[in-house]
């Protein structure tokens, strides 16, 4: 097991060279040396605005929910950091998933820690947990990482809080980016399962991007079933 362990550090090390070798760092901002997002760029992004429900549209809600959807899906509040549709948002997230360059990740989190901060939501992180929406193991192994757990992994470390893997992709899915909304849905069904149960649990899950929101109330579904008390959604990007 040591064996293996230092053999899959071996091999993302040589990863990360060959990344750096062909894709040297340069900002996805203004694409100037060095890193992958400057702080010039990094202060020129906003924060998303927080206008309506991000399930069905409707203007009245408070916390990126309206009661009703809140009511039917269990969730009290959905909060994104970023648009999608932000052009270097949009390089950030599809390089750190598709180009793997994990260092991403921690600029992505930085975003979602403002976000938490905007919402005035530091002081009621106590006795919380952080959940990441999994990946089928085969993509999983495939991708060389989950990048909802990176994500989950740094805001966890950032507060202190316990990050929770109970959560497990039971079912190979399509890829929801390729699908309508209500194949979404139908992709999504009977999709995750509990390791455990998390009864009486306060639970913030977190992931990349949300869209339609199918994926992320298949998943609040199963928390929800396994005994969770509260469940807050954070991710880094909306579109």
């Amino acid at each position: 097991m040591a064996f293996i362990g230092k053999l899959q550090n071996k091999i993302k090390s040589l990863w990360q060279f060959f990344l750096e070798a062909i894709f040297p760092k340069n900002c996805f901002g203004c694409d100037k040396e060095g890193e992958y997002f400057c702080s010039a760029c990094f202060n020129k992004v906003n924060l998303l605005p927080i206008a309506e429900c991000f399930l069905c549209h409707n203007k009245t809600a408070l916390d990126g929910l309206c009661q009703t959807c809140q009511e039917q899906v269990k969730i009290d509040k959905i909060w994104p950091a970023l648009s999608y549709k932000d052009p270097a948002v949009k390089d950030l997230i599809e390089n750190l998933k598709f180009s793997r360059i994990e260092e991403i990740a921690s600029i992505l989190a930085k975003f979602m820690i403002i976000r938490l901060k905007e919402r005035n939501f530091e002081k009621e992180l106590s006795g919380f947990e952080i959940m990441a929406v999994p990946l089928y193991p085969k993509r999983r192994a495939w991708r060389g990482f989950n990048q909802a757990e990176l994500l989950a992994k740094i805001v966890s470390t950032e507060y202190n809080l316990t990050f929770n893997d109970s959560l497990v992709r039971k079912k190979k899915t399509k890829q929801q980016a390729l699908l309508n909304k209500e194949q979404r849905k139908i992709n999504m069904i009977n999709s995750f399962a509990l390791k455990n149960r998390i009864d009486g649990k306060k639970i913030i899950l977190i992931d990349d991007v949300i869209t339609t929101g199918q994926t992320i109330m298949g998943a609040v579904e199963e928390i929800i079933k396994g005994g969770a008390e509260r469940v807050i959604v954070l991710t880094a990007a909306h579109g």
